[in-house]
């Protein structure tokens, strides 16, 4: 599953999947500076930093959202087609039909490039090109700078599912 999310003054990780509780403890000493209850299945993904903790939900309907580091409350959450990604500090998800980059600290949409399937969500990036993938065996690459779809292909196999939505190329 995931590991910890190691920061430079925090690590964090989340109980169980059974549990609802996500601990940030200090790194030095290893002690809890809290522990909070965002909910079942909720898991830590990435903390910018040492700032904003991104977090997704793995069970049933994906749902991402950003905690304030400092007091483990949610700044915004949102649902989403699938697992988000960062980079460069943004947010990318798939949602509603389009690829959104977000403000990491605010969620706010700073862009939006349609994709080719509702489901669709990132996977990976490289510069201005986002790898994204459905879970009906299809992938593209997706240019931010020129706003558009450079590739779409089928896949020779399907994209499994395990503890929630899981991408080929995470």
């Amino acid at each position: 599953m995931h590991g910890p999310i190691v920061g430079r003054e925090s690590i964090f990780l989340a109980e169980s999947l059974e549990r609802e509780e996500v601990l940030r403890l200090d790194r030095r000493t290893l002690s809890i500076v809290w522990r909070v209850t965002l909910g079942e299945g909720f898991w830590p993904m990435d903390v910018q930093e040492d700032k904003h903790l991104l977090v997704k939900y793995v069970r049933g309907p994906v749902e991402m959202g950003v905690v304030d580091v400092e007091t483990g409350a949610f700044r915004w959450r949102v649902g989403v087609a699938a697992p988000p990604i960062t980079a460069q500090g943004k947010v990318l998800c798939g949602r509603g039909g389009h690829l959104e980059v977000r403000q990491m600290s605010s969620g706010d949409v700073i862009d939006s490039v349609p994709l080719w399937a509702e489901d669709a969500g990132p996977g990976a990036v490289q510069g201005s090109l986002v790898l994204c993938a459905n879970p009906r065996r299809s992938a593209a690459c997706i240019d931010l700078v020129r706003r558009r779809v450079v590739w779409q292909r089928d896949l020779a196999v399907q994209i499994g599912q395990r503890y929630g939505y899981e991408h080929p190329v995470t």
